[in-house]
């Protein structure tokens, strides 16, 4: 990593489902973000009505591998780059998987390079993705996307719970369990994870 204060540690801000309308006008994570973290409003473990033990607040994830920005054709290691969708395209599962690296940047300096730097290449993630998915992280600028907790572990990533446990779950985890333990209030019941 060529910046300073990398981290390993990420913050959940909630399913990712409703990742676009979590903006504010302004571009940033605004109270719209089902999860316990977003960058303009404060959350109290009180606003947590789905239960502490059931609600995700942090997750791993990796650092990329440092270095200049990929200008490779060929497809790098989706669990290290980040894809940046171009500034006329939304952020959209289809626009994530174009089979064309022309169609997305590649950012390798860009995971998890400063502990203090608000925004999906750094500091948050959700629960848009299993654990580990083979898919490409990807995002807009600072504000919006889609970035999964992520680990070199075997099978899964540990998760830190609102209760203060830390739990291992597996990357085989059903879809609906994992987005209903990133939500704080949506008042899901998750089944055994």
């Amino acid at each position: 990593m060529v910046d300073s204060a990398p981290t390993n540690y990420v913050a959940c801000i909630g399913t990712g489902v409703n990742a676009l309308s979590d903006l504010s006008d302004d571009g940033t994570m605004d109270a719209r973000a089902d999860g316990m973290f977003c960058s303009v409003a404060w959350r109290r473990m009180a606003d947590c009505t789905d239960g502490l033990s059931n609600t995700a607040l942090c997750s791993e994830s990796l650092l990329g591998p440092g270095g200049a920005d990929a200008a490779s054709s060929a497809w790098p290691d989706p669990q290290t780059y980040l894809a940046l969708v171009a500034p006329v395209q939304q952020v959209t599962v289809a626009n994530c998987d174009q089979p064309k690296p022309g169609s997305i940047n590649r950012f390798p300096a860009s995971r998890g390079r400063v502990w203090a730097g608000q925004g999906y290449e750094n500091t948050v993630y959700n629960h848009f993705f299993t654990p580990n998915t083979t898919r490409y992280d990807c995002y807009f600028w600072v504000n919006n996307g889609f970035k999964a907790a992520r680990s070199r572990h075997p099978g899964g990533v540990n998760v830190l719970l609102g209760d203060g446990s830390v739990r291992f779950v597996s990357q085989t985890i059903v879809l609906a369990t994992w987005r209903a333990i990133a939500s704080r209030a949506s008042g899901e019941v998750p089944e055994n994870f």
